[in-house]
């Protein structure tokens, strides 16, 4: 068999020529190393072959190595990246890698696997993990549970504190929406920045102190329901990682450390302090998530901040060629960011990584930017929509999803205006924070049908927000209504199962009231002889919940040992249902009304649809995970599931209007041109890109800002100039996505905000070439590729079931739909849990043995 001796062979075999650079980056072994990558510079590349680098030619193990990003697109990027190159080179040279034990993924994903490392723990014993709040499931605890506390805690009303709230904080606070977000974003500040409730002692200012209360209840609240959120999760995995001294990983690699924040620069820098072997990648310049704690001070001051912790001095390795964009469009992207002033006001250096210029690969200096006619939106709109047209037609772009709109927010006007500018030239546009996820034809159907069959949820005359959430379940009913009237058996269905959980409601009343008046405590042990002679007078009950008893009864009886079940427990078993919500999901998918959907998935035509099914199994399995999954007879009393899953669930969506989509593998539906939000556009690359805004609204700094930084005695930019900074580091990601072709549009008009570096870049720029001089002969032919994440796929996992069924390896591979958990197998993972704990115990002692 041939072997790899070095990696030029390497190189070679996989038809990489790296830059002397990138060679460099891929190259070097130890010691702590800082790579500047600039946008186009081939990182993802860079990373994957250094960590061929270090299994192939440093004698590095797999599971030595740690490997973490910030989104799930690029983690699943390197995943599949890594285990296609590894796969290539089995099979050339014959020798087996396994690479299944590396870390590689989110920080968060990351962080929930260090919880579980056995490494961590004293003799190998699995730890006892907490539950997870995620966005959804944090929002809920705070607006349901914790604003209660804290009223009693601070003795106000709920006027009254969300009233002292706004004055603290300086902001407008119109609810308990409002309410609950004002305080997740101080929670989660808290918590990033490593600042606990005694830090808050000898704070001058009364209501920084209150927040000081707060912030200690909320944690106190958290261990009392055994819970953390996502700021927490990173506490709790540095906890578990300080906890041992001896060496977990080799090589520890993050990648866009531009947006790291406190709390995860202490984790990197713990995990890789025996070694000193870190290895960050970014970009400050691409630094976009300071409202999600993101410090770009900590990739800026990466060489000082190491050097303090680890007494290390740090490789800078510069990867600056952009291999992504024409000249123009990487000059015109330069000459857009320069023209902020980043000096510092000492003039002392900047507030950005000095000495780095961004050089263009392709050197192709024919016109790649273009701007239209100064205008209003509709004018605007028109002149780019009939180039957009121009293009798709020509076939210079494979596709129309190769042709991006990037908006600094898809609420704004111009996005309808655009949209109907589009539509009116027979094109189609696929917006997923254009509106509210609920408000899609599938979510409408689905949770119509839902709210046939579970009862429709009471909405006790609130007016507000409430009343315009159930005009929403008023169109979700019609649109079921529609389709129940077009189809008789799911008509039948629906009817059936309506008709089911009524029964097993009314039994459950029955079975509880008899149990009220005999003066039973529903939560004394279940005696089977006693209650059998019991509820065998009962003529009321129907007759497949008379038979549960009976079975439930002589089971007890039977078991040996004894089991002891109190007789609540009995009684809500008995009158369960045998589907939990993504079975009723998937049984109602499987009638006429959506076979659309999934023929033009399978057809490859048209994906939207299906791709809007996969998300509600999502949703559903969340409100599974934080309620229960179990569907009894007490659920349906007083609709008090429809209640939970509408009035709270759904509702809680419905107001934050979905947190910022990350585009899924970069999945876009076919034929349809998507409109992006700047920040979901991150990590991703179109031939053509058109800017949909040139500006936004200028905002004050955050109270909460403020006090972080008078309480952790923190510097960095000065908190006047962080709104330009991160409005030119925004567009600047916009621009810096384009590959043959940008389009900035011109605009001008009253209440139209545009930002000072385009009004000089573009409006008062006489040498930036006019969209109307376009020709569409000088737009090169986008390339031939798959923007799609590349996957791999094993025998078991995907050919065999690919097998089995087309549809469902397209549905649970593909799209990523939630499988219903009727499904997974309790007892195989009780076993398998069983053999995974025998197996660390003997690893454990065989180690203390040595």
């Amino acid at each position: 068999m041939p072997t790899l001796n070095n990696m030029d062979d390497v190189y070679q075999h996989f038809n990489f020529n790296p830059s002397t650079q990138q060679r460099e980056a891929i190259e070097s072994s130890d010691g702590p190393i800082y790579i500047v990558a600039g946008p186009g510079a081939g990182k993802t590349r860079v990373l994957l072959f250094r960590i061929i680098f270090l299994i192939l030619f440093m004698g590095c193990r797999p599971e030595k190595i740690f490997v973490a990003t910030f989104s799930n697109k690029a983690a699943k990027e390197l995943d599949y990246g890594i285990k296609s190159l590894f796969t290539e080179i089995s099979m050339y040279t014959g020798d087996n890698y396994d690479i299944t034990g590396m870390y590689i993924g989110t920080v968060h994903s990351s962080c929930r696997k260090l919880l579980t490392d056995r490494s961590f723990s004293r003799n190998r014993r699995r730890h006892k993990l907490p539950k997870f709040l995620d966005e959804l499931g944090q929002y809920l605890f705070i607006k349901d549970r914790f604003i209660k506390k804290c009223l009693k805690k601070l003795n106000m009303t709920e006027s009254n504190f969300r009233e002292w709230l706004a004055v603290s904080l300086e902001k407008q606070l119109y609810n308990k929406h409002d309410v609950t977000i004002a305080l997740i974003e101080m929670f989660n500040r808290f918590t990033e920045e490593c600042i606990d409730s005694s830090s808050f002692v000898e704070v001058e200012e009364n209501d920084v102190k209150q927040f000081g209360i707060l912030y200690d209840l909320y944690v106190k609240e958290l261990k009392v329901n055994n819970s953390v959120d996502y700021a927490f999760l990173q506490q709790a995995a540095l906890k578990n990682v300080n906890s041992s001294d001896s060496p977990r990983f080799d090589y520890v690699i993050i990648d866009e450390y531009q947006d790291t924040n406190l709390i995860q620069e202490k984790l990197f820098f713990s995990l890789s302090k025996n070694t000193g072997n870190i290895c960050v990648v970014g970009d400050d310049d691409q630094a976009l998530y300071r409202f999600r704690g993101g410090s770009v001070d900590c990739f800026v001051e990466f060489p000082t901040r190491i050097n303090q912790y680890l007494k290390l001095i740090p490789k800078r390795i510069d990867l600056i060629d952009n291999y992504r964009s024409k000249k123009q469009i990487v000059e015109f992207c330069r000459a857009y960011f320069e023209l902020t002033n980043w000096s510092k006001e000492d003039g002392q250096g900047e507030y950005r990584i000095e000495n780095k210029e961004i050089k263009a690969y392709n050197q192709d200096s024919s016109p790649a930017v273009f701007k239209t006619q100064l205008g209003n939106y509709e004018t605007v709109a028109t002149e780019i929509a009939n180039t957009v047209k121009e293009i798709v037609d020509s076939g210079k772009v494979n596709n129309p999803n190769e042709i991006a709109f990037l908006f600094p927010s898809l609420k704004g006007k111009f996005v309808q205006v655009m949209k109907a500018a589009l539509e009116a030239v027979g094109l189609q546009v696929y917006a997923p924070r254009a509106g509210r996820f609920l408000e899609c034809w599938e979510a409408k159907a689905i949770f119509g049908l839902f709210a046939l069959i579970l009862g429709i949820p009471l909405q006790n005359g609130y007016k507000g927000r409430f009343e315009k959430f159930h005009n929403w379940i008023g169109e979700c009913l019609t649109e079921a209504n529609k389709l129940v009237a077009r189809d008789p058996s799911l008509k039948h269905y629906v009817e059936d199962m309506s008709i089911d959980l009524k029964i097993r409601s009314k039994d459950y009343q029955i079975l509880m009231q008899l149990m009220k008046e005999r003066g039973i405590n529903v939560n004394e042990p279940y005696i089977p002889s006693r209650m059998s002679e019991l509820l065998s007078s009962l003529k009321d009950i129907s007759e497949s919940t008379k038979k549960a008893l009976i079975k439930s009864s002589k089971f007890l009886e039977n078991k040996n040992p004894p089991q002891e079940k109190n007789i609540n427990y009995v009684i809500s078993s008995v009158t369960a249902t045998d589907w939990n919500l993504l079975d009723l999901f998937y049984r109602l998918v499987g009638f006429k009304a959506f076979n659309k959907s999934f023929q033009t998935a399978q057809d490859g035509t048209d994906n939207e649809s299906i791709i809007n099914l996969a998300r509600i199994t999502l949703y559903l399995s969340s409100f599974m995970d934080n309620t229960k999954s179990i569907v009894t007879g007490a659920d349906f009393f007083n609709n008090r599931l429809s209640n939970t899953l509408y009035n709270s669930f759904l509702y809680g969506l419905f107001l934050l209007e979905e947190s910022e989509v990350e585009v899924k593998d970069g999945l876009f539906p076919l034929g349809r041109i998507p409109f992006l939000t700047i920040h979901q556009s991150k990590g991703l690359e179109f031939p053509v890109v058109i800017l949909g805004g040139t500006g936004k609204k200028k905002r004050s700094p955050s109270r909460i800002e403020s006090i972080v930084r008078n309480i952790s005695n923190k510097n960095g930019e000065p908190l006047e100039k962080i709104f330009k900074y991160d409005l030119t580091r925004m567009f600047y990601v916009a621009l810096s996505r384009a590959e043959n072709l940008l389009i900035i549009p011109n605009f001008s008009g009253r209440g139209i905000v545009v930002d000072d570096n385009f009004k000089e870049l573009v409006r008062q720029n006489n040498e930036l070439t006019f969209l109307h001089e376009f020709k569409i002969a000088s737009l090169p032919l986008a390339k031939v590729s798959n923007k799609n994440i590349p996957r791999i796929y094993s025998y078991t996992s995907d050919f065999l079931l690919y097998q089995q069924c087309p549809r469902y390896f397209m549905l649970y591979r593909e799209y990523g739909f939630v499988p219903s958990r009727s499904q997974t197998i309790l007892f195989g993972s009780i076993v398998h849990r069983t053999i995974e704990d025998l197996h660390n115990f003997l690893i454990s002692k065989r180690k203390n043995f040595n």
